[in-house]
Order: structure tokens, then sequence, then C-alpha cells
């Protein structure tokens, strides 16, 4: 190979490497943004507090790593829709939760599945 392949190849893969750390970033911010959120907390508080979910996962040990869902908000409304894996002592289970929120009012859970 001669140095202008070389250099290249160098700048390429340079490029290449800070591209794929911009899209891991911009993965990390989302899942901090939706996890940071009221919804997703609302989401997990009411997954806690659930005495069905509770006698199905045992002892609840933690969450997956990524929530996959939605969250959407616009002029004090929004809705929100949430997948979340629950880690317990006696099986992991997923858990689906629904949030609306109406204007001028805190998030409300309308439904959870699983």
């Amino acid at each position: 190979m001669d140095k202008k392949t070389k250099k290249l190849l160098l700048i390429f893969g340079g490029l290449g490497f800070l591209g794929l750390c911009g899209i891991v970033a911009i993965f990390f911010g989302i899942v901090s943004l939706m996890t940071s959120s009221d919804a997703y907390e609302l989401s997990i508080k009411s997954i806690e507090e659930s005495e069905d979910i509770r006698s199905i996962v045992g002892d609840i040990e933690g969450y997956g790593f990524m929530p996959s869902g939605s969250i959407s908000t616009s002029n004090g409304l929004g809705d929100a829709d949430f997948t979340i894996s629950v880690d317990g002592s006696k099986k992991d289970l997923k858990v689906r939760t629904i949030l609306v929120k109406e204007l001028n009012s805190d998030w409300e859970l309308v439904d959870m599945q699983y």
C-alpha cells in the first residue's frame, strides 16, 4: 500500500469511528431522557406498587437496560407508552404501561399490561 492509500484509510477510519461514537452518544442520550421523564418514573412506581406483579416476579431486582416505547408532549398535553423489562427473583416479566397527561395536571397511568 502506498502512503496516499494509507492516509485515506486512516482518515476514513477515523471519521467512521467518530460517526459511530456520535450514534452511540445519541442512543444513550435518548435512553437517558426517556428514563428520567416523569412518565417513566410513574411507570416504575406503579410497577413497584403492584401486588399482582410482585406475586409473579417475586422481589424486583431491577429493570432491563433499555425500555422501549415512546413519549410525546405538546402544549401541556402528553401520552406515553413504555414496555419495561422487570427482573424478578422468581421470574422476569415485560410490563407495558400507557399514560396520559392532561393540561395542567400530572401524568396518569391509564393501563398496565403484563
